[in-house]
């Protein structure tokens, strides 16, 4: 993307021979990128006033998954917004745990799951997530009867 001309939304592109870009290089593309899933994230809870009425670890939770998933996925999320809006965590982990993308992301999905159940930043470590951890994701995942039945 660095070495497209047509890219000029951040620093000069890479001189074509080269493989390898800086730290400050990658620095600024990272900040960017999560930077725009800030935005995504403000932009899913529809409005600065409801991001910034959420903890700093529930914040970090929604960019990360913005940052994973993109604004466009994220936002179909409605019942797991609903659950944030209305403050229960409880459905909110839930509704992330019930979901594609907790299939693709594994053991991460309820790491960031629980951090929005329980707002503590701890389970955000892999070390004391795996210290807490004991086959917990299959409780929370619903089978696909249990799924469909749901409105």
């Amino acid at each position: 993307m660095r070495n497209d001309p047509d890219y000029n939304d951040g620093p000069a592109p890479l001189p074509e021979d080269t493989e390898e870009i800086s730290t400050a290089i990658m620095n600024e593309i990272f900040r960017d990128d999560r930077n725009d899933a800030i935005d995504d994230a403000v932009a899913f809870l529809e409005g600065q006033t409801e991001y910034d009425g959420l903890s700093d670890e529930r914040r970090e939770v929604i960019v990360n998954m913005a940052f994973n998933m993109g604004r466009a996925r994220l936002n179909g999320f409605a019942q797991f917004r609903q659950a944030l809006q209305d403050g229960n965590y409880e459905t909110a982990m839930q509704e992330m745990l019930d979901s594609d993308w907790s299939g693709q992301v594994g053991d991460r999905a309820l790491r960031l799951g629980k951090v929005m159940q329980t707002n503590d930043h701890q389970w955000f470590d892999d070390n004391y997530f795996q210290a807490n951890y004991e086959g917990e994701l299959d409780e929370y995942l619903r089978d696909d009867d249990e799924s469909s039945k749901r409105s």
